[in-house]
């Protein structure tokens, strides 16, 4: 049996992932990413190795879209409303399609705000937006 947990965490230090052919292949940053990789590990026995895919990201393109917890009190609400702010990148960290065993649509998802993305040397996304 897979106990699932809602929850809305915010990493208290940046964290390392490197990918490799569209798949997270080594994670850094201590106890927060041990505990990422845990998770991952126990999520591989119920749908396989697509929880290390890193196929999907996107940029948020609304230069107000922000409100506040006065504003809209659901954090939830919130964070569907500030992933599509200009300055934010959006990434899924594992997406394996469900199987008969597990018949979820299992992803982790992450909003990094403020970021420079660099493929190789190309700036992809500038943070000074």
């Amino acid at each position: 049996m897979v106990e699932v947990h809602r929850d809305i965490s915010v990493f208290r230090q940046a964290h390392p992932i490197q990918v490799k052919d569209g798949k997270m292949v080594n994670f850094e940053g201590g106890a927060e990413a041990e505990s990422l990789k845990r998770f991952l590990a126990v999520m591989k026995s119920h749908v396989g190795d697509g929880v290390y895919n890193f196929d999907a990201f996107h940029f948020g393109v609304h230069p107000q879209a922000e409100v506040s917890p006065h504003q809209c009190p659901n954090i939830l609400h919130r964070r569907i409303i500030e992933h599509s702010h200009c300055s934010s990148i959006h990434f899924h960290l594992g997406a394996p399609r469900p199987t008969a065993e597990y018949p979820y649509w299992m992803h982790v998802t992450g909003d990094i705000r403020t970021a420079t993305l660099k493929v190789g040397d190309a700036i992809v996304h500038d943070r000074d937006i």
